[in-house]
């Protein structure tokens, strides 16, 4: 239990210590998505789920996880940040199994420092679209994912997925 404890707590070290990055497109994006789908998320593209209403999504039921990205047919940096999006969602839910947590809540467990992280990388027109778009449950879980999209590439999320995903498993 002490290393699932150092493992979370490494995660949400990373989490709010990496530095800024710019929405971009990121070379290291299919080594992401085939790290994943190598390791149990089974990564779905443009299916007939992406019908309008979502970029992308994580599904879970227990650990039979899966991440479905949609791109309209045009792959662009929005898609990119997407995949990092649910990327955190998925990474977010392997901490929640560390940690025995039955709901999918924020690898940052507290308020003020998640929130403070998000204002280093959200506007607080992204935040109030965040809150005026989602149920009052996700919005700690959705302000993480999306300002995680910003701070990380791709290259770093491999590396926090491999720590909780697939060494704290």
């Amino acid at each position: 239990m002490k290393l699932i404890k150092q493992l979370a707590l490494g995660v949400a070290g990373l989490f709010l210590s990496v530095t800024p990055s710019l929405a971009t497109v990121d070379p290291h994006t299919d080594d992401l998505l085939d790290l994943m789908n190598d390791n149990g998320v089974t990564v779905v593209v443009d299916n007939d789920e992406c019908d309008g209403r979502f970029q992308g999504a994580y599904q879970f039921s227990g650990m039979r996880r899966r991440m479905v990205i949609c791109t309209y047919g045009t792959v662009d940096a929005n898609d990119f940040d997407t995949v990092r999006h649910e990327t955190i969602h998925a990474i977010q839910h392997c901490v929640n199994t560390l940690r025995g947590n039955p709901l999918n809540t924020p690898v940052i467990e507290d308020t003020d420092d998640l929130l403070a992280f998000a204002r280093e990388h959200l506007t607080e027109q992204q935040l109030q679209w965040i809150v005026s778009n989602y149920p009052k449950e996700h919005w700690l879980v959705e302000i993480e994912a999306f300002a995680g999209a910003y701070a990380y590439t791709a290259y770093e999320l491999m590396e926090m997925f491999e720590t909780v995903c697939i060494a704290g498993a």
